[in-house]
């Protein structure tokens, strides 16, 4: 059972760099192997024990993919430098943890920074296994990678302290590299929350992944191998295939997972053939996350039959998913799954053959093994292995050797820097507001931008008054009729400094959109605030022209005049992002210190709230306002057609549905459209044959919209990508349910597993619909979460965090950031 080192009761708070160098790669890299658990690992030390954590290591000349960008909110990161090798922001060094220290084959200056070995600042090495000692024929065989790992366990015999995955490790440890078992911890790992137990039925679930992997024709075997190597077993589990009973065998296919080559492919295949298995072995090779996941819930059962492991990762996973699991009987995989009943001797197919059919003809045993897998899960968090690994650095931190030294900040840039202008004088901000994103019809100021800019300035007009000195507006557009509210003494259209009338070290001039409208930027900033001394914020709403620069960015010229209005993000005093995946894009994207960016959610407006009457009466106003709505029906409040708002998946999603669930309810999405749009989505809707299903509203006034809502059977918002998502939460404070993308910032408005989806998986997606509307206590529960989870976005608590963000910029030439709790 892990227990990793148990409380040492040392009441230390070392200062501890992360490598994250096993992290960096291809994006899909990350979520696999040494990097998955080193992201895992690493997020949760910061999450639980963020006191100790000073500092994230990333290599310069490694690629870092966009999903490390989770960790940039965090103001840690810093990579190596060329020189003197002094890690930028190292001002803090009691101990280095390489978190991957024989992965990837990068020289060792590289993977502990310089600065860290001149500070004596303490190392820790996590050792995953020492399978190539094992294994020396197999893995050793170069000259010159035989050196490399020998040099390298060097670092491993000379580290203050090793902290092993498992029992099996650490004892080869002791006996293959002599190490003191007093300096080495058992930390285990964790399992991410990702893998869970299917949300629909299983063979619906399978029926899925037989549409993604044609060559599964139904009851299968799933073996995780990963790769091709010796040690996993491959050819062990396909010759104890042929060994099963022949009813058991003759309607069972082997699916193996992982990166195969060619040759092994092909030798594989013919191993299968030559036992009479040619249809029966399935190598689809790599498959993501979400498609492994399915794997794991649709199967029979999980076969693991490695010969050897540092850990055994997949059978965690496998077992959260809720399959059965058999495996070997040897190194850590044991120590994992502790039945009798479920192991086997991995170098005898007879013996794996005998506990296979066991299991599957067996109901009693696969229940319990499914019971006693979703239990042992329990024992393997992410929180126990990040308690014992700051156990042992406090430990360590405490045990008498060479002192860690610190690393001075002499030539060391900082992280952060600094405001422009001078110091505060302590009085109050006086702010002004730039309102041109209000600025043009009725109907645009209570849509998108507009509409968030004139909520929160009314907002901080009711509440906060006596900061506000100015509500700018540009004389060449349009005012509409509703900007005539208290605070219209304000309204100006700034031609000097006279407007100012306070003194220069506390005037703010806040741009709520650096985007919108498109006009010149000394008509976004009049040229009074541009002058210096006055301190500028500016609201990000997002930066999805960047994320998706084909889609967004073609014309040479809009991209010109994109690329000029980052420079006002980027020399801004302070940028507020309206969620976190924002915030990360900033310090991501465009280099922003994390200092510099604070998060600050939109809130929804009271409009929005429940039917006061039978939803039947919903059901007939909408019916009424737009006839081609017939009775109930799915509404997606898409507000565009743009490509990353991903109707034409959430057609061909709909198209898989059941031909019932299609015929009860129509799909409506409301939103401007192009024509070319339109006549996109309606030929979907016909090639799929769902003439008279689709119903595209286009632009709909608020009280249509509400409408909407409160009759829609369910909400969807399958969008790709999203600064914020405020159509959640109106849905949400409507009481209706709500499922979404499980991507960017939507992520963060809607945390409950079953009501997410990959956008990108139109199966995936169709199976969240089905989901919720075949289990009515779930729907019941997420218009209750949804009720509860908007209370928490208002208004009255933007323009309250907004004002802390303007006193923090008034009074200091360095503010923290503000985050959300």
């Amino acid at each position: 059972m892990p227990n990793g080192s148990g409380s040492m009761g040392v009441a230390l708070r070392p200062k501890v760099h992360l490598g994250l160098h096993a992290c960096q790669g291809p994006e899909e890299f990350l979520w696999h192997g040494l990097g998955r658990y080193v992201r895992d690992h690493a997020f949760h030390l910061i999450q639980n024990h963020g006191e100790l954590i000073a500092g994230l290591h990333v290599d310069r000349d490694l690629p870092v993919p966009r999903t490390l960008g989770d960790f940039s909110g965090f103001g840690l990161l810093y990579q190596n430098q060329s020189g003197n090798g002094q890690p930028n922001g190292a001002l803090d060094a009691d101990i280095f943890h390489a978190m991957s220290p024989l992965w990837p084959t990068i020289p060792l200056h590289r993977l502990i920074p310089g600065a860290m070995v001149r500070a004596g600042a303490k190392i820790v090495v996590t050792l995953y296994d020492l399978i190539p000692l094992v294994y020396r024929d197999w893995y050793l065989r170069d000259p010159a990678h035989k050196r490399w790992f020998h040099s390298r366990l060097n670092l491993i015999k000379d580290a203050d302290h090793v902290l092993a995955l498992s029992a099996t490790t650490r004892d080869d440890a002791v006996r293959l590299l002599g190490l003191d078992p007093n300096r080495i911890t058992v930390i285990y790992g964790g399992v991410s929350d990702f893998f869970r137990e299917a949300g629909a039925p299983v063979e619906a679930v399978r029926r899925q992944v037989m549409s993604q992997l044609p060559a599964i024709r139904g009851p299968y075997v799933v073996h995780p191998a990963g790769a091709a190597q010796y040690r996993k077993n491959i050819t062990g589990a396909i010759d104890s295939l042929a060994r099963l009973p022949p009813q058991l065998r003759d309607g069972l296919q082997l699916v193996v997972l992982g990166f195969l080559p060619a040759s092994d492919v092909t030798a594989l295949q013919e191993r299968a053939r030559s036992q009479g298995l040619a249809d029966h072995l399935v190598l689809p090779g790599f498959v993501s996350d979400d498609l492994l996941r399915q794997l794991y819930q649709a199967c029979e059962l999980c076969l693991f039959p490695s010969l050897y492991e540092g850990f055994g990762l997949p059978i965690l996973e496998a077992m959260r998913c809720g399959a059965p699991v058999v495996t070997s009987d040897r190194s850590s995989t044991k120590e994992l799954v502790e039945l009798p009943e479920a192991l086997f001797n991995p170098e005898d197919p007879s013996d794996i053959a005998r506990v296979v059919a066991r299991v599957l003809t067996d109901g009693s045993l696969r229940l319990r093994l499914k019971e006693y897998g979703l239990q042992r899960n329990r024992e393997f968090t992410w929180d126990r292995v990040a308690r014992a690994t700051a156990d042992s650095y406090r430990e360590l931190a405490g045990r008498r050797g060479r002192p860690a030294q610190r690393i001075e900040a002499s030539g060391t840039p900082r992280l952060t820097r600094g405001m422009r202008g001078g110091g505060a004088d302590g009085s109050t901000p006086k702010v002004h507001i730039s309102l041109q994103p209000c600025q043009g019809s009725d109907g645009q100021l209570w849509q998108g931008v507009g509409r968030v800019a004139w909520e929160l300035t009314a907002q901080l007009l009711r509440n906060h008054r006596e900061i506000i000195a100015g509500l700018h507006l540009d004389p060449a557009l349009p005012v509409p009729r509703s900007l005539s509210v208290s605070g219209q003494d304000l309204l100006r259209h700034p031609r000097s400094e006279a407007f100012l009338n306070v003194s220069r070290p506390n005037v703010i001039f806040h741009v709520v959109s650096p985007f919108w409208p498109v006009v010149p930027l000394h008509r976004l900033i009049p040229p009074p605030f541009m002058r210096g001394g006055v301190k500028v914020v500016v609201t990000l709403h997002d930066l999805i022209p960047l994320i998706y620069k084909d889609a967004y960015l073609t014309n040479p010229s809009d991209r010109q005049w994109f690329f000029r209005r980052l420079r006002l993000l980027e020399e801004a005093d302070h940028v507020v992002a309206v969620s976190r995946a924002t915030r990360n894009d900033a310090i991501r994207l465009l280099g922003l210190s994390p200092d510099r960016v604070s998060v600050v959610y939109n809130g929804v407006s009271n409009f929005f709230r429940p039917c006061e009457t039978a939803r039947e009466v919903s059901l007939a106003a909408v019916s009424h306002r737009i006839p081609a709505i017939d009775g109930q029906y799915l509404f997606y409040p898409a507000g565009t057609g743009q490509f990353r708002k991903n109707v034409n998946r959430l057609i061909e999603a709909y198209g898989r549905l059941p031909s019932s669930l299609q015929q009860r309810l129509q799909l409506v999405i409301s939103g401007h459209m192009l024509d070319q749009e339109r006549t996109t989505f309606a030929e979907s809707a016909q090639r799929l044959g769902l003439d008279g299903r689709l119903v595209l509203t286009g632009f709909v006034d608020d009280e249509t919209l509400r409408e909407l809502y409160q009759g829609a059977d369910l909400c969807l918002y399958p969008s790709l990508y999203e600064g914020f998502g405020l159509p959640i939460l109106e849905a949400m404070r409507c009481r209706t349910p709500v499922i979404t993308s499980d991507c960017s910032s939507m992520k963060e408005l809607l945390e409950i597993d079953e009501a997410r989806f990959d956008p990108e998986d139109t199966n995936d997606i169709a199976c969240a619909i089905e989901r919720v509307l075949s289990d009515a206590s779930l729907a019941r529960r997420l218009v209750s979460y949804g009720a509860q989870r908007s209370k928490a976005f208002t208004w009255k608590t933007a323009a309250d965090q907004i004002v802390e963000v303007y006193r923090r910029v008034a009074m200091a030439e360095t503010p923290q950031a503000l985050l959300p709790r």
